[in-house]
């Protein structure tokens, strides 16, 4: 009799320690944890990216505008969105669809005020959507005051572009640019 009240004993405690086991497994893969730990939103957001010239024209100009990205709030948070992502709305001449930037720090009026432009901000931000602004410092207008300045050799800007001869005869004629960028 003794034997088997041993291997019972010994049964009932190897089954309480793989319960015990499992529990704690569980319970640290699954459970409630002290910190939460949370992907940034760039890794599991929807991200949807806006050219503002043709989303919506809030002023029938046929131009898409600050105002009518706005009015578009509620549809992209319906739509599970969770960064938008503006394109250029900065001061451009427009010669490169507004990534030929001639002031990093204005909105283009053609696209609203730096008023406007805080009020969506403030309008995507109460949906819980993220504003990602489109800043490419890389290449500017022609018609920016840092290239501007290095034409015109003035220091510290001389060196904020690469300059290089142009190609071909002497003549306006017959010159071409020194790379593909015209």
């Amino acid at each position: 009799m003794a034997h088997k009240s041993v291997f019972g004993f010994l049964f009932a405690l190897l089954f309480i320690g793989v319960v015990v086991i499992i529990i704690v497994c569980f319970t640290a893969k699954y459970g409630k944890r002290d910190k939460e730990v949370t992907e940034p939103f760039w890794k599991t957001s929807v991200v949807f990216q806006v050219y503002p010239p043709s989303l919506y024209d809030a002023h029938p100009d046929g131009i898409g505008d600050i105002t009518g990205i706005m009015s578009k709030a509620d549809y992209l948070a319906e739509l599970g969105v969770g960064a938008v992502w503006i394109s250029p709305v900065y001061t451009s001449p427009m010669k490169d669809f507004g990534y030929d930037i001639s002031d990093f720090t204005d909105i283009n009026p053609i696209f609203g005020t730096m008023a406007d432009f805080d009020e969506l901000v403030s309008a995507f931000h109460q949906r819980g959507l993220k504003v990602i602004m489109d800043f490419v410092p890389n290449h500017t207008s022609d018609q920016h005051e840092w290239f501007q300045k290095s034409v015109a050799r003035e220091d510290p800007y001389t060196d904020y572009y690469i300059w290089a001869d142009s190609k071909g005869g002497t003549d306006n004629t017959t010159r071409q640019p020194p790379n593909n960028w015209t």
